[in-house]
Order: C-alpha cells, then structure tokens, then sequence
C-alpha cells in the first residue's frame, strides 16, 4: 500500500498501466478485434516481435551444450553455465549466440548464490 509506506494513509480507486517498455495502450486492440482477426486468419498483423516485447530485459547467453540440455528440460541452471554473470533477481532471457530467444527465465537469489529457473522455454535451440 503506497500510503502506508508513505506514512500518510490513502486509497486508489482505479490503476491503468499505459505503457510496457516499448509497448503503449494507445496500440492495445479490444479482445473482439483480436477474436474476429483469429477467425479470418488475420492473427499473425497483432503479432508483436519479441525483441519488441522483452526489449530492456536483461539477456544471457550459454555456456556450454550441456547447459542448453538442462535448459531444455526446464532445470535450473547455476549462475556460472551464464554469461554474464547475474547481478539482480528478476526476469531475463537467455538467447542463442545468434541473438534469438530460447527462454525465459527467472534469476533467483538462494543465499549467497544466484540460480537461473527456466520459466518458459520457447525455442530448441542450438548453441552455434
């Protein structure tokens, strides 16, 4: 509750989020457009890339095949099968050496220790 952290009470009646990174709520379409794009085939004009979407998110890549296998089994992986090192918790991605996306993940801190968990994996991959 932001008034209580800042010691002067409050309520907020309505919240709009009108910007994601790159992304604004003036560019947003109604579920019913989407919906009727879907039914005439024409979904793929709403697709946003994904170097839109995530831009700004910090990336990592793979240091070895071996990571990419325990990666691809959703397992979590040690700071040091990354580079760069992590330095924050939160989400990330990890990309090819090409730039493309394999995953999503999350950087967890577990005492002194950083740990990715693969959240969503998107792509094979293949650690060129």
């Amino acid at each position: 509750d932001i008034g209580a952290r800042l010691g002067v009470g409050g309520s907020l009646d309505a919240l709009v989020r009108e910007r994601v990174g790159a992304l604004r709520s003036e560019d947003a379409v109604t579920p019913a457009v989407l919906a009727g794009a879907w039914l005439r085939g024409e979904r793929a004009r709403f697709f946003v890339p994904w170097e839109l979407a995530l831009a700004g998110t910090p990336q990592f890549r793979l240091v070895s095949p071996e990571a990419l296998v325990r990666l691809r089994q959703g397992r979590q992986l040690a700071a040091d099968e990354v580079v760069p090192a992590p330095s924050a918790a939160g989400i990330s991605i990890v990309v090819e050496s090409s730039g493309e996306p394999l995953a999503v993940v999350e950087v967890l801190r577990e005492g002194r220790a950083w740990a990715i968990q693969p959240r969503k994996v998107l792509v094979a991959g293949t650690l060129a």
